[in-house]
């Protein structure tokens, strides 16, 4: 025998702990990603309509941040999944009330905000 039993023993619980901390990070993340599974535009063929980075380039109108679902907001130039998520992500806990406001949003600089700003509108929405 080259270990002796308790050095077997010590290596079986400092295994199994790495296993626990595995699983445990990994239903972490798993959790983290669940809102940016929606965001991905799937099941739907656009590819007549798509601009050489995969975005959609036919947008007829602005789309309000207050309102726009992430599907809408990853077809904007510049929005990708994980900011849209973001987007929607800070809506939930206060309304837009400019385009400014975005610069709040992590990836989202003035450079950004101004490419952006043909594609998207706040509207003031009351609550009754």
């Amino acid at each position: 025998m080259w270990f002796t039993r308790e050095e077997r023993i010590g290596i079986f619980v400092i295994g199994l702990s790495m296993l626990v901390g595995a699983y445990l990070l990994n239903e972490r993340d798993r959790k983290a990603l669940g809102n940016l599974n929606s965001c991905f535009v799937n099941g739907v063929d656009n590819s007549s309509n798509l601009s050489e980075k995969g975005k959609l380039i036919n947008i007829d109108e602005k789309l309000d941040i207050n309102t726009a679902s992430c599907e809408e907001l990853v077809q904007i130039p510049g929005i990708g999944p994980k900011t849209a998520s973001n987007i929607i992500e800070r809506r939930k806990i206060k309304k837009f009330k400019s385009l400014e406001e975005l610069t709040e949003i992590r990836g989202i600089g003035e450079k950004k905000l101004s490419g952006l700003k043909k594609y998207l509108k706040v509207e003031n929405h009351e609550v009754r």
